[in-house]
């Protein structure tokens, strides 16, 4: 079973996904989970985004580009 996380906001819209998975014939559980992550309140996350952004935006991290991240994808 694969894992699918979906935020909702309304029981309208929750109703509306659930009959539908319903109407799909699929299995699913619902978790009541109201944890979030708002990693834009994460001092430090934020910091360590925007020193690799400066990095990559001064050359000190020349990064990768799409077909050497393509390259080694399709090695694996």
């Amino acid at each position: 079973m694969r894992t699918l996380t979906i935020n909702i906001e309304d029981n309208k819209s929750e109703k509306a996904l659930l009959d539908y998975l319903d109407s799909m014939g699929l299995k699913y559980v619902v978790e009541l989970n109201e944890k979030t992550y708002s990693w834009w309140e994460d001092n430090k996350f934020v910091e360590e985004i925007e020193n690799r952004s400066m990095e990559l935006t001064s050359g000190k991290d020349n990064g990768f580009s799409l077909s050497e991240m393509k390259s080694q994808l399709r090695k694996k």
